[in-house]
């Protein structure tokens, strides 16, 4: 099966991550912003492969793309592939970026550990504690021992990291101690779903370690429990989205010629790190419509809350409602609430019209994002509503009746918003234009 099949062709320039698995990757939603500035007119996928198809499947990715991400168990593999390979990559066994008109291979990750340390205020260079030694962490082991720094690697196991005991101080977690310029963690502990958790062992090593400044390569939660608790100690801290981001945006200068300044980069990563925008209001206001809309031109993911419910469940609005109540519907939208909700970046969300009279999916968004009350005139609603009866609210329902329950609902509405927008227009250009101003202007 060619991989390349659905990709999207109506792009300029078309890139992509490869690797197995990808899950729900961030790379497009980076990409997009990205895109936004350097105005580069052009598509970013996923593709999935799987070991046993590897060989086969790169020579398309090569012949089809502009160029392409390469995350794990490929960043090695994928080298013999490359015609040429750049400097770092050489340097650290590992290509994350591919040039495919060029054929050469490069490592962006090491810019983004250097800006990322930038941000922080810190470098390589003085007393560095680093925890875990997979493919992240040996990467930033190379690029300590290359700018002349004291490295410390804390492992459960020393003995995995056997090849640096000449060249670094290699321990195992129960004899962690001292004073550092900067700590890293390069484990997946704390990364959702198991927030709360520390790589192993470290809780009784805690109080017999400090240090300047903390970084954690995880990105969600924003806070991890080892940010949080570096932090406490008076550590400056930062998580994995600004290695992220500058790591695409080394990527996007290599296949775009774009150089990005540091604000701009910085602007991607605040635009993502927002909490996310709840659109709410009565049934046929518009959400789903214009956070479409907003979302596509300030390049955020969106997602219809109702759509997703409808997914997870594998039934349609009207099955969940006629199978399990009202009551046992808004209990699976506050589900997909809070998963939605454990997003490390923001997106747009659109609620159904009840959502918000559930306390608890009331109690939440209004908790972890920003919620904005699209206020729209009944005679509006009612029309959309008349032209889709799929909605088991509103079905069956008199115009008199949905009249009232359209009043019922106004002050729970205006009392869970953060904002309120007035939509009174029929979803003009200048309601689109205030929406999105009001966006942007969130923190």
């Amino acid at each position: 099966m060619d991989i390349l099949n659905n990709c999207e062709t109506t792009c300029n320039k078309r890139f992509g991550l490869t690797g197995f698995p990808l899950g729900h990757s961030l790379s497009p939603a980076v990409h997009a912003q990205l895109a936004l500035i350097d105005g580069v007119h052009s598509g970013y996928e996923l593709f999935p492969i799987e070991a046993d198809s590897f060989d086969k499947s790169v020579p398309a990715l090569f012949e089809k793309l502009d160029g392409f991400n390469i995350t794990i168990p490929y960043k090695t593999k994928i080298m013999r592939f490359c015609k040429k390979i750049d400097a770092d990559a050489e340097y650290f066994g590992a290509v994350n970026c591919v040039d495919t008109a060029s054929g050469t291979g490069y490592n962006t990750d090491v810019i983004g550990l250097r800006r990322s340390l930038d941000l922080l205020g810190t470098n390589l260079s003085g007393k560095v504690c680093l925890i875990g030694f997979g493919g992240a962490g040996r990467m930033i082991a190379g690029e300590t021992l290359r700018q002349g720094g004291r490295l410390t690697i804390c492992l459960r196991d020393s003995g995995k990291a056997a090849d640096f005991a000449d060249i670094a101080s290699v321990i195992t977690t129960a004899r962690l101690s001292g004073d550092f310029d900067v700590v890293i963690n390069a484990t997946p502990a704390g990364m959702y779903p198991r927030e709360g958790t520390l790589p192993d062992g470290l809780e009784e090593r805690l109080p017999e370690v400090s240090a300047a400044a903390a970084l954690d390569i995880v990105y969600n939660p924003a806070e991890t429990e080892f940010l949080s608790r570096f932090k406490a100690k008076g550590s400056r801290i930062l998580n994995g989205l600004p290695m992220l981001v500058w790591q695409a945006a080394m990527a996007r200068q290599i296949w775009c010629g774009t150089e990005y300044s540091p604000e701009e980069v910085n602007g991607v990563i605040q635009n993502l790190s927002r909490k996310n925008i709840y659109l709410i209001g009565f049934m046929g206001c518009g959400k789903s419509f214009l956070g479409r809309k907003a979302a596509k031109a300030l390049a955020l993911p969106f997602s219809d809350n109702d759509i997703a419910i409808a997914d997870a469940a594998g039934k349609s609005i009207p099955e969940i409602f006629a199978e399990y109540g009202e009551t046992g519907f808004r209990e699976r939208e506050y589900d997909e609430l809070v998963k939605i909700g454990h997003s490390p970046v923001c997106n747009i969300v659109a609620l159904g019209g009840g959502a918000v009279t559930y306390e608890k999916s009331r109690n939440f968004i209004r908790e972890n994002g920003i919620v904005i009350f699209i206020d729209t005139d009944f005679d509006a609603c009612a029309a959309r509503v008349s032209r889709d009866m799929s909605r088991p609210v509103a079905a069956g329902k008199t115009r008199d009746e949905l009249y009232t329950l359209y009043h019922k609902r106004l002050g729970i509405y205006n009392s869970a918003a953060h904002f309120v927008v007035n939509n009174s227009n029929n979803c003009s250009n200048n309601f689109l234009d205030e929406l999105k101003e009001l966006i942007k202007g969130i923190k």
